[in-house]
């Protein structure tokens, strides 16, 4: 184990705020966000900043510590550092020597996702699209395709949404939409010379033990508007492309499945409150078309899955 004694020069307690946006919220941060938007500078929704915040960081090897209670919520990556969720403000402790580039991926991820949950916003680990006047969600298991898939809708001309952490809201009506995050899409490098770009382009995203990724910055191929949810799918992996519709139980089933917050596990479901959770589940599943989509194991096929889609939307 040890200890945070200093915070690096790059992590220094009086490093400037800088203004993002991000999931319809103004947020400052003195950890460095590359990949999001810059904000307007206008009073901020969510507070990111860092200081020692006492906690022993393990080693690189031991797993992830998660601490939830009513008043604050603790997450800890030996390899990183801990971040410390506090009402509307998250505070950063950073592992000795780590720099902003792998402190953003926890925070924009499964940090972000647990505070967004906290404001009673549906997160599902996913990536979303926009096709059409609508957005479609993708959900998947690692390793399924999820943003392979989404990268080839991309590269046939749709915008960019959000890359596998996906907000859903209700307006005043119950509608649900689908809240843009920043313009990244990562890519497994085994997959990335396959697709619209070529593999030595794009940032190498630093890893720990994780498959290697590639984040590609997609400015010009994203949409920051709010998008009404045209479609949940649920990807699998097959020999051929193909598409079955689900009913409301089988999609209620695969919402809590693919909610982010199920990746925390059940302590965390002991010790907040998910009545509203689930409830948000069960209006989706009841209010949007949910299907089965097979993606061909084969990438050069990947085409063939824009064509389903687009005739899925047309017969809603």
């Amino acid at each position: 184990m040890r200890t945070v004694e200093a915070l690096t020069a790059p992590h220094a307690a009086a490093a400037p705020l800088r203004s993002y946006c991000a999931f319809g919220l103004r947020i400052d941060s003195q950890v460095l966000l590359d990949a999001v938007w810059e904000g307007d500078g206008g009073p901020a929704d969510l507070s990111i900043v860092v200081r020692d915040l006492g906690v022993e960081i393990p080693g690189a090897d031991a797993p992830p510590m998660f601490e939830f209670s009513a008043e604050r919520q603790l997450l800890v990556w030996g390899p990183v550092g801990a971040f410390e969720i506090c009402g509307d403000s998250i505070s950063v402790q950073p592992a000795v020597g780590v720099g902003a580039s792998l402190l953003a991926l926890p925070l924009l991820g499964p940090v972000m996702a647990l505070y967004l949950h906290l404001r009673g916003i549906l997160v599902l680990h996913a990536s979303a699209i926009s096709v059409g006047d609508g957005g479609v969600v993708l959900m998947a298991d690692k390793g399924t395709g999820k943003s392979t898939t989404a990268a080839m809708l991309l590269s046939k001309g749709h915008a960019l949404l959000s890359d596998d952490l996906v907000a859903i809201e209700f307006d005043a009506h119950g509608q649900p939409f689908i809240v843009p995050s920043f313009p990244r899409l990562k890519v497994a490098e085994r997959y990335a010379d396959t697709l619209l770009w070529r593999a030595d382009e794009g940032q190498q995203l630093p890893h720990t033990g994780l498959e290697p990724k590639r984040q590609y910055d997609l400015s010009h191929h994203f949409q920051g508007r709010p998008a009404r949810l045209s479609r949940l799918y649920v990807l699998e992996r097959g020999p051929q492309a193909q598409m079955q519709r689900l009913d409301t139980h089988a999609a209620f089933g695969a919402l809590l499945r693919f909610s982010f917050i199920s990746r925390f596990g059940s302590k965390l479901t002991a010790s907040l409150p998910m009545r509203d959770h689930f409830r948000k589940c069960a209006a989706l599943s009841n209010q949007s078309v949910s299907a089965r989509l097979v993606v061909a194991d084969n990438l050069g096929r990947a085409g063939e899955i824009e064509g389903q889609i687009i005739d899925d939307l047309a017969r809603s």
